[in-house]
């Protein structure tokens, strides 16, 4: 081979572009979930069809995600939701659902009866067009419905979704929504769908709450601790599944720091 040939495949070779993998695409949160979605639904084979363009709610009531289709019409009604491979599920009697989030601020909507009627559709949530800031307002209604913080203490849901947001509030609106999903998930007002979830961060979780309870331990000690487990939990149930191992390997790091000091200073297991 001459090495104007090797010049030449060089140059081929080097016009080739390589598709570079699709990114995995986030698990959603529950505050992707929750609001209030607009859109045309389909009625097909319905004896008593309902509204055309509805509203439906999907809210999240003390550790528990329900979707309310009563405004939808035809009978249909509030239903308790579960997670299946990043879709939420129901089933009422003859009535299933299937809810699937096929982007930001939207959901494709499915509803089979066993009479053979089906609805369809794909609603939207109203966006401020600042995500962190819709994503503070999603973790607000959260709280208010939960009803565990005291009203002074609590996000205005209604207040945040009215102001005008811009790109200089998101930085703002991430610390704030972070806490709010912190504390939010120690008060036991989010779902734990536990395939999303890394189990040593839960059992870690446990081990410091109840190291914290421990009184021989001098506070400086654990309350980082306690922080620390928190995160990686909150971690753990927003990580890509490829990332997943990575935060459960942090946690069980953490868990034999909590199982050190719980031996050194006898406190119950």
């Amino acid at each position: 081979m001459t090495a104007r040939t090797v010049v030449v495949i060089a140059a081929l070779a080097g016009g080739i572009a390589v598709a570079a993998p699709a990114p995995t695409p986030a698990v959603p949160t529950l505050a992707d979930w929750v609001g209030d979605f607009t859109g045309a639904l389909a009625w097909r084979s319905c004896t008593a069809p309902g509204l055309a363009k509805p509203t439906i709610r999907i809210e999240a009531v003390r550790g528990f995600l329900y979707v309310d289709l009563t405004a939808a019409g035809g009978g249909l009604q509030r239903m308790m939701l579960t997670e299946e491979k990043r879709t939420l599920v129901a089933q009422d009697g003859d009535v299933k659902v299937a809810i699937a989030r096929p982007r930001a601020d939207a959901i494709d909507l499915v509803v089979e009866l066993d009479s053979g009627c089906t609805i369809t559709g794909r609603l939207a949530r109203a966006t401020s067009g600042v995500a962190a800031c819709d994503r503070l307002t999603a973790w607000a209604r959260v709280e208010a419905s939960c009803g565990v913080v005291p009203v002074p203490h609590r996000e205005d849901p209604v207040a945040l979704a009215k102001r005008v947001w811009t790109a200089a509030d998101a930085p703002a609106c991430t610390a704030r929504a972070d806490r709010l999903e912190h504390r939010l998930l120690e008060e036991g007002c989010v779902p734990l769908w536990e395939p999303l979830v890394a189990k040593a961060c839960l059992a870690l979780e446990q081990s410091a709450q109840r190291l914290a309870r421990c009184g021989a331990l001098p506070r400086e000690r654990v309350e980082p601790i306690v922080a620390r487990a928190g995160s990686l939990r909150v971690a753990s149930m927003t990580a890509l599944p490829a990332t997943l191992p990575v935060v459960d390997a942090q946690c069980t790091e953490v868990q034999i720091q909590v199982d050190a000091l719980s031996a050194r200073f006898r406190c119950t297991p």
